[in-house]
């Protein structure tokens, strides 16, 4: 198992404005950490061949 960092500053940001980091990339995915502004929405996105799944660390989600 490869263990890893989080970086200072964010490799990415995405439309909604969440920090990105990368976790890990293959062939067939890959793996994000994203920090979130208190107050921010950030709506889930509907892929058709991709899965997207989330895990809070603090705060809340729905």
């Amino acid at each position: 198992m490869k263990q890893s960092t989080l970086p200072g500053t964010p490799d990415a940001q995405s439309p909604a404005g969440a920090d990105i980091r990368f976790l890990m990339d293959g062939p067939t995915g890959n793996m994000i950490h994203s920090t979130v502004p208190p107050g921010q929405i950030n709506r889930a996105m509907t892929h058709a061949s991709v899965s997207e799944f989330r895990f809070v660390l603090e705060g809340q989600g729905e």
